[in-house]
């Protein structure tokens, strides 16, 4: 049976004069993008900024259209409701650099699908299915390095070719290899009685593979890689994407990133500068000075 709206809205108020917990803390934001029950679309809203998604629920022929759109220069997409769409008739200039980290690994443990949108806004829906039946969505990361467009700001009058539907363009691509597999918990052994209550088996938790891309155990060599050599073959899967809006009816000036001459163990790309941590433990940072 479905329920007017305004009888919800009754019911907490009810529950805050009861000394139940306050509206503020019911409605207290949370981290974009925005996590909303009641449609895809204000799940997924990127409130005009940058974007970051794990692309772990795209299929690997997906991933593999991402590289190599992202070879032949800037990629520019179609970002909505959760969706991101590669056009590859659609062009752009830029060039993508590789800068090598130290192998970074990392698991992430999702329960519920507040924190599914959070990590995994592309591809959440394909998945919601698994936390709805009560399982656990677990992500195995191995991160090597990131491919780091060559400019900051993109408007919409420097693309051309087929580009009616882009909204966004790729600022970073971080690569490696990942595991995401479902976790499922189960009752293991018989249930027996006694005196009339029912004493169960031992939970047990069964793993089942979902997707994975690249060898972990082949990651350890891109330390040593090059920024011409880029990531190694067995570790250069596309784990996250990084988007930032296109300019509308504007053409930026190009802000050029130059090209690394030395090491660098982090990097992190904003909406007009890219910083890096060197491997001497010192911060560069490039972009726009028209501010300061």
């Amino acid at each position: 049976m479905r329920f007017p709206f305004y009888r919800f809205v009754v019911f907490f108020c009810l529950c805050e004069s009861c000394g139940g917990l306050p509206l503020d803390a019911l409605t207290a934001s949370t981290s974009e993008p925005d996590f909303n029950p009641l449609g895809r679309d204000a799940q997924c809203s990127a409130k005009g900024g940058q974007v970051h998604s794990l692309l772990v629920e795209w299929s690997a022929i997906d991933r593999g259209a991402l590289e190599a759109a992202a070879k032949q220069g800037t990629v520019v997409v179609k970002y909505a409701g959760c969706e991101l769409e590669v056009l590859p008739r659609c062009s752009a200039p830029g060039s993508y650099q590789f800068t090598a980290l130290s192998p970074k690994q990392e698991q992430l443990r999702i329960k519920d699908e507040k924190a599914l949108y959070a990590a995994i806004p592309i591809g959440a829906a394909n998945l919601s299915g698994n936390l709805r039946a009560g399982n656990e969505l677990d992500i195995n990361l191995k991160i090597v390095g990131q491919y780091g467009l060559d400019r900051t700001e993109l408007g919409d009058e420097t693309i051309s070719g087929d580009c009616a539907s882009a909204t966004h363009f790729v600022t970073a691509l971080s690569v490696g290899a990942f595991e995401l597999n479902t976790v499922r918990s189960a009752e293991a052994g018989g249930e027996a009685s006694v005196m009339g209550a029912g004493v169960g088996g031992e939970t047990s938790r069964r793993t089942e593979s979902l997707r994975r891309d690249g060898e972990m155990d082949k990651c350890d060599a891109a330390a040593n890689r090059s920024s011409e050599e880029g990531a190694p073959p067995a570790c250069s899967a596309v784990l996250r994407v990084s988007m930032a809006p296109l300019m509308k009816g504007i053409a930026p000036i190009d802000v050029v990133v130059p090209k690394p001459k030395e090491r660098y163990v982090s990097v992190s790309v904003g909406g007009a500068h890219v910083c890096a941590i060197r491997a001497d433990g010192k911060a560069a940072c490039f972009g726009d000075n028209g501010i300061g």
